[in-house]
């Protein structure tokens, strides 16, 4: 069973980010397309879909939509500076980049806005939706500040003394701790219900994989079964994995274990616990050959087998906990089949997890899979002056259910949306 989670992302704005250039828009709320209404998510009385599609040619400025969400997310967990984060277009007039993101979390709908140059930020606003209706959290412009009533005498004390080139949100987020529940949202939103998947960002490393699988029995149980899905798709004789957890007993025994022999000896306490306890501490892939079952540790095997492990623990752990996965070209590294099924488990209805992917795989251009909302496509070229266009499926008029998707793709059919 699943657990049940209440964020959802219901659309993004980018304007003037490498190559997008005038605004651009991905949303997640679902038009009047009645095909495939049971994938639908409710949240905040929306229709939110839980898959959205990219497709374009090459240059046109697929991986720029999805970099603009991990730069915004950046920008407020302090992970990069707004100088370093400023790329504006150059085929754009404007000065300022804008990024624009609503959401929900936990039954309330927020919207946020950044808008900043290289030496500071112009505009920053976070409102929310308590009761159906919009209401200020806070405002600021050219470095005045405004706040809602509910909020002006916890928050204004923070607005003293920061630098033009600081983004506000981030200095709650440092500062504020968990004071506020309006707050802490929209905080553990942006810190905690992404995650980014080719979009120069590491997967989790080996350390980090063993410490998600000892989080709790219910968690590894589940990443367990999906990576192990995953081997046995790609057909490579894998059978399962195994992770021996230690318990803090087990450990805490050894140790007495350990200081017992060390009387008879030459070892240090170090080097036996090594002994000890390294077989357990490892991840094994299981084999099944004609002799019966052979075991190899991760670390052995080869880079394909180990990124399979790193990317099912990361959907495995956006499936699990119903998080937002941007993914920058879905194919690589997985058979089209395989890249397949991941877009079918977003789309059940046995979670609410959010998958938003580019890719070349044309196979998934599939209205049996997809309504024609969940697919947009980019156009980059002198038409446009230069500057990326996006435009979703259900956006182009006379696109009928019955339509090839993949074929008029190939055919060039929407390379000028």
């Amino acid at each position: 069973m699943l657990k049940e989670s209440g964020t959802m992302l219901l659309y993004v704005r980018g304007k003037n980010y490498r190559s997008i250039g005038m605004e651009q828009t991905i949303s997640f709320v679902a038009n009047t397309d009645k095909s495939h209404s049971s994938i639908l998510k409710k949240e905040n009385n929306l229709n939110i879909l839980p898959v959205i599609s990219i497709y374009g040619e090459n240059a046109t400025g697929k991986t720029n939509l999805l970099k603009f969400i991990k730069t915004l997310v950046d920008i407020i967990n302090g992970k990069i500076e707004i100088e370093k984060a400023y790329e504006p277009c150059k085929f754009y007039k404007g000065e300022e980049t804008t990024f624009e993101i609503v959401f929900s979390k936990n039954g309330i709908k927020y919207f946020y806005k950044l808008s900043y140059t290289a030496e500071e930020i112009k505009e920053e606003a976070l409102y929310y939706y308590p009761n159906g209706k919009i209401s200020k959290i806070f405002y600021k412009k050219d470095g005045s500040y405004s706040f809602g009533n509910s909020f002006d005498s916890s928050l204004v004390q923070y607005a003293t003394n920061i630098s033009k080139n600081s983004c506000f949100l981030n200095v709650l987020s440092t500062f504020l701790g968990n004071k506020i529940e309006s707050l802490n949202n929209v905080i553990d939103f942006f810190k905690n219900d992404f995650i980014f998947i080719n979009l120069d960002e590491d997967l989790h490393t080996m350390e980090k994989i063993k410490d998600i699988l000892k989080a709790n029995e219910e968690k590894n149980k589940i990443i367990k079964e999906f990576i192990e899905y995953f081997y046995r798709y790609m057909d490579v004789g894998i059978k399962n994995i195994k992770y021996n957890i230690l318990s803090q007993d087990f450990i805490e025994n050894t140790k007495i274990k350990v200081k017992e022999i060390l009387e008879n000896k030459e070892l240090n306490e170090k080097e036996l616990l090594e002994i000890f306890l390294e077989k357990d501490n490892r991840i094994y892939l299981v084999y099944e050959t004609k002799d019966g079952e052979l075991e190899i540790p991760i670390e052995e095997e080869s880079e394909g087998i180990k990124q399979i492990l790193y990317l099912g623990v990361s959907l495995a752990e956006a499936l699990y906990y119903n998080k937002i996965v941007v993914f920058d070209k879905l194919e690589v590294g997985f058979h089209p089949l395989l890249a397949r099924k991941i877009v079918e488990l977003f789309l059940s209805e046995k979670n609410r997890a959010q998958l938003l992917f580019t890719a070349h795989n044309t196979t998934l251009l599939d209205l049996n899979l997809f309504r024609r909302d969940q697919i947009y496509f980019t156009n980059r070229s002198p038409k446009t002056g230069f500057k990326t266009i996006i435009q979703s499926l259900g956006q182009i008029p006379g696109v009928r259910k019955s339509t090839d998707i993949e074929k008029a793709y190939l055919e060039g059919r929407y390379s000028e949306v």
